[in-house]
């Protein structure tokens, strides 16, 4: 999808983000039309769509036509919701607003142990590490 930003391959660890809507003017219909039609596959329950594609790619070139400089996508989804136009849009850019973009390169490093590990050392309670210390004297 354009709108969400992903992460480099060239450059690990930074963000290059997607053309926003007012840059989609400069990427070809196709190739646009192509990556809507995985958005609208992916958010199609049956037979019922949220998203139609070839709709959603009219909208963005007509709002693409209205936007004179640069929108963040929250200011795109105002200016949408008050024209009461592009519903289709609207719904991928509330989308877009509502996921959560975290970095998973930090936690590659951490193996699946560890984790349980830190889990337990910041949920341990004072009776828990008494008891556990019993247990490593009885150990010894």
């Amino acid at each position: 999808m354009f709108l969400v930003p992903r992460e480099s391959s060239q450059n690990r660890g930074s963000l290059n983000r997607g053309p926003t809507v007012y840059e989609l003017k400069d990427v070809s219909s196709s190739v646009i039309l192509a990556n809507y039609k995985d958005l609208e596959n992916i958010l199609t329950d049956g037979e019922l769509s949220d998203v139609i594609s070839l709709e959603l790619c009219d909208e963005i070139s007509v709002v693409c036509s209205l936007l004179e400089k640069y929108l963040p996508p929250l200011e795109v989804l105002k200016l949408i919701t008050k024209m009461n136009f592009a519903p289709n849009l609207s719904i991928a850019q509330r989308i877009l607003l509502t996921l959560s973009i975290s970095v998973a390169s930090g936690e590659r490093s951490f193996s699946k142990l560890k984790i349980i590990k830190n889990y337990f050392r910041t949920t341990t309670s004072q009776t828990r590490l008494s008891d556990l210390a019993i247990l490593g004297i009885e150990y010894e």
